[in-house]
């Protein structure tokens, strides 16, 4: 995030919109087991939940492509070796 927010700042366009992210998509259950297995959490501490909430997403991806074209941007790390490194400092 920080290198893109750089070349944002260098490069990018006043007033543009540009998404940042990995590119990939991940849901929410995803995020969870990644963080878990990181801090060496047993997967068996979550209660699964059969049917998701109405207002709860299925899977979120960042649509990086104007970002990557106008600006050559992509991501350096992936996420999980960015929540590695948030989760265990």
């Amino acid at each position: 995030v920080a290198s893109a927010l750089a070349t944002l700042l260098l490069n990018g366009t006043p007033g543009t919109a540009y998404n940042i992210g990995s590119g990939k998509g991940v849901t929410p259950s995803q995020l969870v087991e990644l963080a878990f297995k990181i801090r060496g959490i047993p997967n068996g501490s979550v209660r699964k939940v059969s049917e998701k909430a109405r207002n709860e997403i299925g899977h979120s991806v960042a649509d990086i492509s104007k970002i990557q074209t106008e600006l050559n941007w992509s991501p350096k790390y992936s996420l999980a070796e960015s929540m590695e490194w948030t989760l265990k400092g």
